[in-house]
Order: C-alpha cells, then sequence, then structure tokens
C-alpha cells in the first residue's frame, strides 16, 4: 500500500494509556520512526477510557511506586506545551481496611512513604472528618493519601496522543496484530491485517491481551485476562459533598467517589 509504513525503529502495540504514554515520550526524547498501532477504530475503547478515573499512589507492588509517585506528579504540573486542558482534582484518598487486610495496607503505606509519597494512617475516627457517610461503617483504619484524586481520563489520553503526532508519531486504529514476527530468537516485528511490519524494538502495551501477544513472542503469558467491571452512578443526591476525597474499602471489596452530584460506585466485581 502507498504511503503505508512497513517498518519502523519503534512499534508499539496498543494505544491505551500504556502504548499512549510510550509512544508521547519516546518522541519527547527525540525518537524518530514511532508506530502505534490500535485494534480498535479509536483510542481507549477499553479499559483505558473505561474506568473510574481515579489516581492512586498506594499500591501492593512495591516497584510500582515510583511509577504511581511520578504519575501523580506529571498530572500536578503537565508540561507547558500540553496540548489541551486535563482536569485533576487532588481531593485524596482514603483506604479502608480491616484485620489482616488492615496490616497489610499500613505495610503499604509505610512502603509508599518511603518512596516519597505523602501518606497518613489515621484511626478508624478521622475517616469521618473527611467523608461523614462513613460514621458507622465497618472497618479498622484508614489509609489517608492527599495526593490522590481523580483526573479527566479522556482529555489525558487525547492529549498524549495529540503530543505524540505532533512530534511525529503515527498511529494507526483499526489495525489488527495477527502474529509476532521472530528471527534467531529476537522479535523483529508484527504480521498485521495489513501486512508485515518489521520494527527494531516492539512494545507490548495490549493491555488485557499483552499475555497473549507476550505468547507469540514466545514469552511466557503473563496471567492477564479481560474481566467484565462494573460501575454505577446514582442520581444527585443532597448529601454527597462534591469535595469529598475517594473511598476504597479493602475489606469489603468496593470503592465510591462524587461523580455529577451523586456517587459513582464499583464492586470491585
Amino acid at each position: 500500500m502507498v504511503g503505508i509504513m512497513t517498518s519502523c525503529r519503534y512499534l508499539i502495540i496498543g494505544a491505551g494509556f500504556a502504548g499512549a504514554a510510550t509512544a508521547y515520550h519516546l518522541a519527547r526524547r527525540g525518537a524518530k520512526d514511532v508506530l502505534l498501532l490500535e485494534q480498535e477504530r479509536v483510542a481507549g475503547a477499553h479499559s483505558s477510557g473505561r474506568n473510574a478515573s481515579m489516581i492512586r499512589q498506594v499500591v501492593s507492588e512495591p516497584d510500582l511506586l515510583p511509577l504511581t509517585k511520578e504519575g501523580a506528579s506529571f498530572l500536578r504540573a503537565l508540561p507547558a506545551d500540553w496540548p489541551l486542558c486535563v482536569s485533576f482534582e487532588q481531593k485524596g484518598s482514603l483506604l479502608l481496611g480491616s484485620g489482616e487486610g488492615w496490616e497489610r495496607l499500613k505495610r503499604e503505606a509505610l512502603g509508599a512513604r518511603q518512596a516519597g509519597i505523602e501518606v497518613e494512617i489515621w484511626p478508624r475516627e478521622r475517616a469521618r472528618d473527611y467523608a461523614p457517610v462513613l460514621k458507622d461503617a465497618d472497618f479498622e483504619g484508614v489509609i489517608w493519601c492527599p495526593t490522590d484524586g481523580v483526573v479527566d481520563i479522556h482529555a489525558l489520553l487525547t492529549g498524549y496522543l495529540k503530543s505524540a503526532v505532533s512530534s511525529g508519531v503515527e498511529v494507526r486504529y483499526g489495525c489488527s496484530m495477527r502474529e509476532v514476527k521472530v528471527e534467531n530468537g529476537r522479535v523483529v516485528g508484527v504480521l498485521t491485517d495489513e501486512g508485515t511490519i518489521r520494527a527494531e524494538v516492539v512494545v507490548n502495551a495490549a493491555g488485557a491481551w499483552a499475555g497473549a501477544v507476550g505468547k507469540m513472542a514466545g514469552a511466557v503469558a503473563a496471567p492477564l485476562r479481560p474481566c467484565r467491571r462494573h460501575l454505577f452512578v446514582t442520581a444527585p443526591l443532597s448529601w454527597v459533598d462534591p469535595n469529598w476525597p475517594f473511598v476504597w474499602d479493602d475489606a469489603h471489596g468496593l470503592y465510591f467517589r462524587p461523580d455529577s452530584g451523586g456517587l459513582l460506585l464499583c464492586p470491585c466485581d
């Protein structure tokens, strides 16, 4: 096909947040010949565009703590040349725990603090000052992270892609990958429904399908599978304060946050 890139230096599979951010940062560092492939007709058709928009820095995997910290810092001070406005409401988070789960959350909070993330460990009574709805809730203690918040995910993803494209990245939508090409034990490109594309570096940013892509390349498949999680938004509720932080109840497996005058809730199914 005339005008269709058939080789590149960097080939990124998936135009969700992982792929779009990778393309953006490669371009900012002067990388040339970057191609971003997306099987859907639009970016963010799956988890990157269908989530609760919450930025949570206290996580269970220690290796991810620097990433969560830098990610939140990036949102607080977007580059001057960022192509559009991105709302980031830094209202904090309350992580609730009980029993063994509470002991684990406290360990995670201490790890986050060592990584430079602002975090406090509170008795349950303190949570009521920030979210009175928790007055009679069943939990033992709470982790407070004041620099967590809620971001406009659609504007953020669009910003990554617009900036990447303006720096020379090619984004190809509706292009499905069929096979990973391996020669002499090294990935050299992919076969798509538009033909073969050779690349010096292939980045697997395929989200829930990353395990399957890795397996095509001869790697041990990561234990990933797509799941359908449900979000429920209530009608406006007079007792909901839009300035509440988001609340994540580790013991009962649910979270909620203010949204459109009511609450957005998820049972973590």
